[in-house]
């Protein structure tokens, strides 16, 4: 897949996903090569829910 090789190369600077959603990537590769740096709840009022936005960054090699 385009965008696991892309996640294990680090091409990206900057990766925002939510934790509550669905992936379409291996989540293990970005555990493998990104890191957490933040952590945003973000509130979904018009769905009565709540995201959990995380931040990534490349590991430093």
């Amino acid at each position: 897949m385009f965008i696991d090789q892309s996640i294990a190369k680090q091409k990206f600077d900057l990766v925002v996903t939510v934790k509550e959603k669905g992936a379409f990537y291996h989540v293990k590769w970005m555990e493998k090569y990104y890191e957490v740096v933040d952590e945003i709840r973000l509130d979904m009022p018009q769905a009565s829910q709540q995201w959990t936005a995380l931040i990534w960054k490349p590991r430093s090699p």
